[in-house]
């Protein structure tokens, strides 16, 4: 079987040796076996988090699920959302702000390739807006949207801030108590290297305020039921995983892991500089490259078949516009390795040229 490599920005490759926590047999979500993993995995990402007065709510859905729940758990009849939208998933929250009736706005920075906060002050000054939404790293543009900025605007303008840290989670610096954050969303098949399906939302203890006293019209995304034991039938064996992926992290140490993710992303776009090939974002995040480049569809499917090396499309606005390469978690070093000789290899087979 062919060796492959994964660099796709979401779902990330398993870590090497945590496999056999999936092959578990399966266990009564009652016991006390799953419930002291339940429990380390809520204490954890609350110590990771910066979170020691809030919860963690584990649900078993996509980032989606969590974007949802989040909104629907967090707002009233009387809430009014400032979407912060630098791609697809910021669009995905005015979405979703929209299937529930729920009043939203969305000031859109994927033309500008960076955010301008400065704006996004004024327009807090126009409206009573209730809620604020954004993604620390928009996966589809690389976008970064700086959550100690967003953190400080939510504070001075008493917002309830939901931050979207499915792509950042492990490449960039989160403090929720620090920052001001209400709710931190984060996805188990990006930094933490496992099988997609599984969401965690970090509640402040404002959130969790807000949601006990919420008439939420929900059932299985009502976040108030997350808040103890689990609720319903969980991913058993993805949440024995990552439990111990995230006491890997501890063991490594968080620091570490994102500042080792810092470096691998700027070796990374300086080498794709050699060959002229330019970032998208003005501001970039730690955990998503995004790299405008003409041939970049030809480019993915070398990458693939001739090295069996995965990277991301283009999304939305920006299909077939762009490659995208994931710097995040425990991925191994061999996948940098293989971009970098892909790289090298697709200049040379193909005299490949770039966009001026």
């Amino acid at each position: 079987m062919t060796k492959e490599f994964n660099l796709l920005p979401g779902p990330s490759g398993f870590i090497k040796g945590f496999e056999r926590y999936l092959l578990k047999t399966p266990i009564s979500q009652r016991s006390s076996e799953f419930l002291s993993c339940w429990y380390n995995i809520k204490n954890n990402l609350k110590l990771l988090l910066d979170n020691p007065y809030g919860d963690i709510a584990i649900l078993t859905s996509s980032s989606t699920g969590a974007m949802e729940a989040a909104i629907v758990s967090l707002t009233s009849k009387n809430s009014k959302v400032f979407v912060i939208s630098t791609g697809k998933f910021g669009d995905r929250f005015f979405d979703i702000c929209n299937s529930f009736s729920i009043p939203a706005k969305k000031v859109s920075f994927l033309e500008n390739r960076k955010i301008d906060y400065d704006l996004i002050e004024k327009e807090l000054l126009t409206s009573n807006f209730t809620h604020i939404t954004f993604q620390i790293c928009e996966t589809s543009s690389g976008i970064f949207c700086d959550p100690k900025i967003i953190g400080k605007l939510a504070k001075k303008y008493n917002l309830i801030s939901i931050a979207d840290a499915v792509s950042s989670f492990t490449s960039d610096y989160i403090y929720q108590e620090l920052f001001s954050l209400d709710a931190i969303l984060i996805g188990s098949q990006k930094g933490l290297n496992s099988p997609s399906g599984v969401s965690f939302i970090s509640l402040s203890r404002k959130a969790i305020e807000i949601i006990k006293k919420n008439n939420i019209n929900a059932y299985y995304f009502n976040l108030n039921r997350y808040l103890d034991d689990p609720p319903f039938t969980p991913a058993i064996n993805t949440l024995f995983y990552v439990e111990q992926i995230l006491k890997e992290i501890s063991k490594l140490g968080l620091k570490y892991i994102i500042e080792r993710n810092i470096k691998i992303a700027n070796e990374l776009r300086l080498k794709c500089q050699e060959y002229g090939i330019k970032q998208f974002p003005f501001q970039s995040s730690n955990g998503v490259s995004v790299f405008e480049y003409e041939d970049a569809e030809n480019f993915i499917e070398f990458c693939k078949n001739s090295f069996s090396l995965y990277l991301g499309h283009g999304q939305g606005l920006l299909k077939g516009k762009v490659f995208r390469v994931a710097h995040f978690g425990l991925t191994p070093m061999k996948n940098y390795y293989i971009f970098n000789l892909a790289l090298r290899n697709f200049f040379k087979n193909n005299s490949a040229k770039v966009k001026n």
